[in-house]
């Protein structure tokens, strides 16, 4: 999975901005333009971010906000696919390894199996105001964020073996309550249109009573969640390539539980999608 090309970071935002800016949903009907012309006139859309009138038709975000977004960018880990900070590169092939590995998988603290991960944003800024809004109960910011990893991101898959299925990281029943939606729900969704493959939301279940993964420490964050998902009864993921959808990726380990949950129903391999990463 890439983000737009670029060779520099000021290149790849401004990239990653045009494309977005000129995406384009199916052509909407004579009388439905009629109506939205309308109510852009009478009701312009907000920024969800700033609040300015300057949002972009049907987006909710002004291009001023839009290009505050900090894309993660390669090199990334061969193993985990973290990205590898500026310089590290370069340390790591002068001492004579082949693969580009990240600090937490040369020290062998990536939590197993390892899930081959490809995230749109680091979480800062934007994108951590976006996502707060989105896991606060805001289906507006969650459809955004959806919206802008349709357009910036590829499948993680090897070329011309897309996945099968696009499975969503359960959330807990009393989440699904609060919002009224699923975050990862949204995002899935959306991926699976894009990649016009099949969109599975009940495969995974979350058990009742984990402890949620906000606020722990490193340590804390790889051991919680291995108890904390599991198949659904019915669920059948033998020989399925399945993409794993989550909002923020900190330290893999629910993308790695869930991934085993799937690998041990027999699924052929998993990769990971994030709307953001969290150092």
């Amino acid at each position: 999975m890439t983000l737009v090309s670029g060779e520099s970071s000021d290149r790849e935002t401004e990239s990653f901005v045009s494309r977005f800016l000129h995406s384009e949903a199916a052509p909407p009907s004579r009388w439905r333009r009629l109506v939205q012309d309308m109510a852009d006139l009478f009701f312009p859309e907000r920024c969800l971010l700033c609040g300015s009138l300057q949002a972009l038709p049907a987006k909710g975000i002004c291009t001023d906000c839009l290009e505050l977004f900090e894309p993660v960018l390669p090199p990334y880990c061969t193993r985990c696919g973290d990205p590898i900070p500026a310089g590290a590169e370069k340390r790591t092939a002068s001492s004579g390894d082949t693969e580009l590995h990240c600090l937490h998988c040369r020290q062998g603290q990536s939590p197993e199996p390892v899930v081959v991960t490809r995230s749109l944003f680091v979480y800062l800024g934007p994108a951590h105001r976006l996502t707060l809004r989105a896991k606060g109960g805001d289906e507006n910011a969650a459809w955004l964020m959806a919206l802008l990893l349709e357009h910036a991101m590829g499948s993680p898959f090897e070329r011309n073996e897309g996945p099968d299925w696009v499975v969503p990281v359960p959330q807990t029943r009393l989440r699904y309550g609060q919002r009224g939606f699923g975050v990862t729900d949204v995002l899935g969704r959306r991926m699976a249109h894009r990649l016009a493959c099949s969109f599975q939301p009940s495969v995974l279940q979350r058990r009742h009573g984990g402890r949620n993964q906000v606020g722990l420490k490193r340590d804390e964050r790889l051991q919680n969640p291995w108890d904390q998902y599991r198949l659904k009864g019915s669920a059948n993921p033998e020989g399925k390539r399945i993409l794993l959808v989550d909002d923020v990726r900190t330290t893999g380990a629910t993308l790695s539980a869930c991934a085993k949950c799937l690998l041990d129903g027999g699924a052929k391999a998993v990769r990971g999608l994030t709307f953001a990463r969290s150092e």
